[in-house]
């Protein structure tokens, strides 16, 4: 089958590999669509750990399997341990990820569990189904704090994350969103989910019930703590750098509480696939979409993130 190989730093390239054996319980999607996750985009320019070359990159997918148009959860947990039990099998100390643990969804075909995946043939497009992963993630996220609508809300990185979280306030009800998002074409759409794109450097501090950090890197970190109110809530989404930027004694002076954030549990993405089939995102001017061939300049463009698109995605087949 074709595939497009992540095979060294800034470079993928076609490669035929052979179909896999499915495994016990899993079941051949016949791949239609699957989108340029950020985590993908720090694997291609070699700062992911766990991305290593040669790798099939890819987790954010549609197809076709048993006759009908999927979208597929890509974490394999365990469903035996204790997280898994108490319903976090996003945290299962045995859990896979489709595209990084294994051969991603970048290529013709993917074995996955078939209790994975969620089929929606009708309703949403399959375009807005394969957004599926990064609302679910989204959902988590908005699910670690105790949500009012008349709170306010910072979102610091409008990418495809950011943006997510702000659909997700947005159909949630909340009225009070800001965004810090440095490349304008990004920030502009913060008015498209019910925010305000504000200066990074004219933020309001000590201002917010609850701070988004979708970038994680040592000022985004600061400028949360700055941004957040005493008692309120950071949640950790981005993880570009590993320390720097949390001042842990202002956490513990004013009771500022922090959450790290592991995409989202099983639970979360089938609310997300259902929100999403009945017309909770509207895609519209979102979403590129990229032939197969084209996946080292769908790369290099997410990469470089200067439009107001959120989302590449490579069409594998015709399935989705």
């Amino acid at each position: 089958m074709r595939a497009l190989v992540f095979t060294e730093p800034g470079r993928v390239e076609i490669q035929e590999l052979r179909d896999e054996p499915c495994r016990a319980g899993e079941v051949t999607v016949d791949v239609g669509l699957v989108g340029i996750c950020g985590s993908d985009v720090l694997g291609y320019m070699g700062k992911s750990r766990g991305r290593v070359p040669p790798l099939v990159l890819g987790h954010e997918f549609t197809g076709r399997a048993d006759g009908q148009t999927v979208v597929v959860n890509p974490i394999a947990s365990c469903g035996q341990c204790p997280a898994c039990e108490a319903g976090r099998d996003n945290i299962c100390p045995d859990m896979q990820l489709i595209g990084l643990h294994r051969h991603g969804a970048m290529r013709e075909h993917v074995n996955v569990p078939r209790d994975n995946m969620i089929a929606f043939d009708g309703g949403a497009s399959a375009h807005v189904m394969t957004m599926t992963e990064p609302y679910a993630c989204a959902l988590h996220s908005v699910s670690m704090v105790p949500f009012a609508a008349e709170d306010r809300f910072l979102i610091i990185g409008f990418g495809c994350l950011g943006s997510m979280i702000g659909a997700v306030l947005q159909h949630k009800g909340a009225t009070q969103i800001d965004v810090v998002e440095p490349a304008p074409a990004r920030a502009a759409l913060g008015e498209r989910f019910g925010g305000r794109a504000v200066d990074a450097d004219a933020t309001e501090p000590m201002a917010y019930d609850h701070v988004f950090d979708c970038v994680g890197a040592v000022e985004t970190h600061a400028a949360a703590g700055r941004a957040v109110k005493s008692g309120g809530h950071i949640v950790l989404v981005g993880y570009k750098e590993a320390v720097g930027g949390i001042d842990f004694v202002d956490v513990v002076r004013r009771e500022i509480h922090l959450h790290g954030v592991m995409a989202y549990t099983a639970a979360a993405f089938r609310e997300a696939a259902a929100l999403l089939k009945g017309g909770a995102l509207k895609a519209d001017g979102l979403i590129r979409t990229y032939a197969l061939d084209e996946g080292q300049q769908a790369f290099d463009e997410a990469r470089d993130g200067r439009t107001s698109v959120i989302k590449n995605m490579l069409r594998i087949g015709g399935g989705a």
